[in-house]
């Protein structure tokens, strides 16, 4: 709505009081204009939003073609994405501040017993630090999804991993590698 009202209201300026009188010409000044004011992605949000209005209106037989269609948005393109990726250092910083131990609450001399909350979390964001994984696939996984053969081991699917992979039904074994896979090892144990 911002955009088809913004695009109206520069029309209104330009003495275009009709939408008969829009040509690409104006749509493509209107464009360049916007450059001055937002950054690219924004304009080309702007540009599909009016494209979409003069579809609307020629499938609706108000107007005979769109003049919009033809005008083309500012170049932008993403070099790098802004998901920040952890280092393998940083991974193991992470993993290693995650406290696996804990002291009995009644008994503070006794020895350190293993903290499920925390061998959890390890295990989660192991899994998902080194395979890439998304949470809502981690967190769907099963026990028989992990495997141990030999000395190896691995996750045999993540699911949905598959289909976002593009790999169809095919399981196969992947993700997690060793330092992955180590917080499983010691969850499940």
């Amino acid at each position: 709505m911002n955009a088809t009202r913004r695009f109206a209201d520069w029309c209104a300026s330009k003495d275009i009081h009709e939408l008969a009188q829009v040509q690409p010409f104006h749509v493509a000044a209107f464009v360049h204009d916007l450059q001055d004011e937002l950054s690219p992605p924004s304009v080309k949000q702007h540009l599909a939003a009016i494209r979409m209005l003069f579809d609307w209106l020629v499938t609706g037989h108000v107007i005979e073609t769109n003049p919009a269609h033809s005008v083309r948005g500012p170049r932008y393109t993403v070099k790098k994405g802004k998901t920040p990726v952890l280092t393998a250092e940083e991974a193991h910083a992470l993993l290693e501040s995650i406290s696996i131990t804990k002291k009995p609450a009644n008994d503070i001399e006794a020895a350190d017993q293993p903290d499920l909350l925390g061998l959890r979390d390890r295990a989660l964001i192991g899994i998902m630090v080194y395979s890439f994984a998304r949470v809502g696939a981690v967190i769907q996984m099963k026990v028989g999804d992990y495997f141990v053969q030999g000395r190896r081991r691995s996750v045999w699917r993540i699911p949905d991993w598959d289909r976002s992979r593009g790999t169809g039904a095919r399981p196969k074994p992947g993700g997690g590698g060793s330092e992955g896979t180590s917080g499983i090892t010691e969850y499940l144990s």
